[in-house]
């Protein structure tokens, strides 16, 4: 229950000698005898420096609630130079407005029957391979069409069938009971969230889960731009490939690949983002935050 608020130089020397800090709706003056450690934080949940420092935008992740980027703002006041601030770990995952958590959740169908296609419906990477090299994926994110003034692939989507729909739940993460892992793991003023269900059944209820009888229905729930022709026709091109035996566009391994085909069928908003960002103050090797000049 005690907030760091800012840190306190020497005047002359400009050393790092302490934190003015906040607890209990009080102020408190800590002073340093050896030396401050500053554990920065991300700034998963801070909208401007995402803004400001990634090549794509909105970005969402799971993490810590509380990762605003307070500790990024207390080094940058004493003249602390930035580095590493528009790189991130992660790769994509479902985000939904009205979630109370704010929360990003990982996104996995346990069959074969989905395909990731942008916001238009056009199918655009190898939906395996972008966990195995997820580097493809952040560049496709960060693509920027200059005649529609839109990044396609953000949102993209998960599309999947009643198969994949039945196979388990859309977030397995943290599913042991108790829960050892995740967001389940915290109480829910902290951003803990219950388990995602295990048919999928609750988040569809809630609206997360966007559902169509038919492909043209489904384009039609997740609304514009979505195309419905476009939809299909993504649709109807991977399932050839899955009849072949072969994804001839984007090489996705044919042991992964099952047909999306069997009604209703489903979809899921996807956004860059998910684990971490990885950026803070400028150190040496001795993990000395450096100013501008590069001196400690």
């Amino acid at each position: 229950d005690t907030q760091g608020k800012e840190l306190i130089q020497d005047p002359f020397t400009k050393e790092v000698i302490g934190v003015r800090a906040e607890t209990g709706g009080k102020e408190k003056k800590i002073r340093a005898r050896k030396g401050v450690i500053l554990s920065t934080g991300g700034i998963e949940f801070n909208e401007k420096l995402k803004r400001q420092f990634f090549k794509c935008y909105p970005m969402k992740f799971y993490g810590w609630k509380y990762n605003t980027g307070d500790g990024v703002a207390m080094a940058q006041k004493v003249g602390a130079d930035l580095w590493n601030m528009s790189n991130m770990c992660g790769n994509s995952c479902m985000w939904f407005p009205d979630d109370p958590a704010n929360a990003g959740h990982s996104a996995m169908v346990s069959t074969g029957n989905y395909i990731w296609v942008n916001k238009f419906g056009s199918r655009f990477i190898n939906e395996r391979d972008s966990r195995n090299d997820p580097h493809k994926g952040w560049f496709l994110f960060s693509e920027f069409d200059l005649n529609k003034a839109t990044f396609p692939c953000i949102p993209h989507y998960l599309v999947f069938d009643e198969t994949g729909r039945l196979a388990g739940p859309l977030d397995p993460f943290g599913r042991s009971d108790p829960p050892t892992l995740g967001r389940r793991v915290l109480p829910p003023e902290l951003g803990g969230h219950d388990a995602w269900s295990e048919d999928n059944s609750v988040e569809i209820e809630k609206g997360w889960i966007k559902k169509g009888n038919t492909l043209e229905e489904l384009a039609a729930a997740i609304g514009d731009p979505m195309e419905a022709a476009t939809l299909k026709a993504s649709v109807k091109t991977y399932n050839g490939y899955c009849s072949a035996g072969a994804d001839a566009e984007f090489g996705r391994d044919a042991r992964s690949m099952a047909p999306v085909e069997t009604p209703p069928f489903y979809a899921v908003p996807l956004y860059p983002g998910l684990v971490s960002t990885t950026g803070g103050p400028a150190i040496n090797e001795k993990h000395q935050v450096l100013d501008p000049d590069e001196k400690p």
